[in-house]
């Protein structure tokens, strides 16, 4: 495998939110930097989420540095605003991003990180690891799947409500996915919420808000 006659000062794994969020603060700082993302194009896990996701909480608290993220301050962007916010955000700050490439393992030689990925080997002297796990997902073991014979699904796995019309659909988990996609299955199948606890719910108003 090619080894890459460059030496990074650092190096991002990822192209998503966190990525872009330190490799903002990577430009200001001077150093040299690079991202390796290995999706092909801009908007990290978003690009694989479910169509109506949005953002769990306002805008003006989910915008990355330097930029506000798009619909205003009491807005809730949407998956597809998002994506869009994430690869505007990208070209506005030139962030030297390469795609496609997959690292498969980092190792230490003295004080240089040695990156093995699809493309070659790559040299930096610091690491951050800025993935995520939406591409691999944890489903825990749960006795008798095997012959449950009906559909076990990851939220990952989630695209839309049209293949659950009509359906009984058990939503597992009191999170915010779990949350949003159970208030839209509702609307068109019979709902089962499994939570270990009883969920807490904000109050609809704060400080009059």
């Amino acid at each position: 495998m090619k080894v890459m006659g460059k030496v990074y000062d650092v190096i991002v794994l990822g192209g998503g939110q966190s990525a872009l969020a330190v490799a903002y603060y990577l430009r200001r700082s001077g150093l040299d930097f690079l991202l390796l993302d290995k999706e092909p194009t801009p908007g990290g896990s978003w690009q694989y989420a479910w169509d109506s996701l949005s953002h769990f909480s306002l805008a003006q608290w989910s915008s990355l540095p330097g930029m506000i993220a798009p619909g205003g301050a009491g807005y809730y962007p949407s998956r597809d605003e998002t994506i869009t916010y994430l690869r505007n955000y990208e070209q506005r700050y030139c962030l030297p991003v390469e795609r496609s490439v997959e690292v498969t393992e980092a190792r230490r030689d003295d004080d240089i990180f040695l990156l093995e990925t699809s493309r070659g080997t790559y040299q930096a002297r610091a690491v951050v690891n800025a993935t995520d796990s939406f591409t691999n997902p944890i489903i825990p073991a749960i006795e008798g799947r095997e012959e449950f014979g009906c559909v076990v699904m990851h939220s990952s796995q989630y695209r839309s409500l049209a293949a659950f019309v009509g359906q009984r659909v058990a939503v597992v988990g009191e999170g915010n996915s779990g949350a949003q996609i159970l208030a839209e299955l509702s609307r068109v199948a019979d709902t089962l919420w499994v939570t270990p606890k009883p969920p807490s719910f904000l109050p609809d108003e704060v400080d009059g808000r």
